[in-house]
């Protein structure tokens, strides 16, 4: 650092801290094309990092100029790097996720949008085949979520207590099939229930590995089933009459 931090206005921020430093190469640098040592200095980079900072509407950036050189072989350019640098409100969004905390709340406590959460979250965690449980319970519920790089992962929880029991990369029969063999037949055979949505494959691998369950259609997807086919009745209704009639409005609002 050879300049003194400042204080001034950013953005909706009414304050914020400027941290101005330079970032220099530590010894002779080998180039990272070629390898040739042979190199002329070439200026610096501006880059601006955000900081950790323990009051979210005071927020701290680093104002930073990274050394820059330019080799005499091949003609590229490349910059200092340090991952010591590197933003650090990613280890406190990490640790923030482990916790009930919505992502955007996560992002205003941080000074981040959500998308950036998002890609910390991706970055970070690589989703593996887990179980919370040595055997299973006696009721479960199968479904899909949606977890990092946007893909479709199955879950199955305990439909009473509601605690995971395992979260898959893939929703194949497949993967199902070959997590749950993993178990013994006589603790597949103590699963009474299993309640899942309309997924046709997911009612018979559900008989396939559990030979004494009964399979449960979850009663939200048949009342939003009743609800969409009644909502395109009503709406073809409507319009067969004309639109500032009173039969047009009453379709429309009740």
């Amino acid at each position: 650092m050879d300049e003194m931090p400042h204080v001034e206005p950013y953005k909706k921020f009414d304050r914020a801290l400027f941290v101005p430093a330079k970032l220099k190469f530590p010894q002779r640098p080998t180039c990272i094309f070629c390898g040739s040592k042979a190199f002329e200095y070439h200026g610096y980079t501006p880059s601006t990092l955000k900081h950790i900072a323990a009051d979210p509407s005071f927020p701290v950036f680093i104002e930073l100029k990274k050394h820059r050189a330019k080799c005499l072989n091949c003609g590229h350019c490349f910059q200092a790097e340090d991952a010591d640098l590197a933003p650090k409100y990613a280890q406190k969004i990490i640790s923030e996720l482990l916790t009930l905390t919505t992502m955007k709340d996560i992002a205003n406590h941080n000074n981040v949008s959500p998308s950036t959460v998002v890609n910390v979250l991706n970055k970070s965690v690589t989703l593996s085949s887990f179980t919370l449980h040595d055997s299973l319970p006696e009721h479960l519920c199968f479904d899909e979520v949606r977890t990092n790089d946007n893909q479709l992962s199955f879950i199955c929880i305990d439909t009473v207590k509601h605690t995971l029991v395992a979260l898959l990369p893939g929703k194949s029969s497949y993967d199902i099939e070959k997590f749950f063999n993993g178990f013994s037949l006589a603790q597949r055979a103590r699963v009474k229930t299993v309640t899942t949505d309309l997924n046709a494959y997911y009612s018979s691998v559900a008989e396939r590995l559990f030979p004494n369950t009964e399979i449960i259609i979850d009663r939200f997807h048949i009342i939003k089933m009743i609800n969409q086919a009644f909502n395109h009745e009503r709406v073809k209704k409507m319009k067969l009459f004309a639109k500032p009639s009173v039969e047009y409005n009453l379709f429309k609002c009740h």
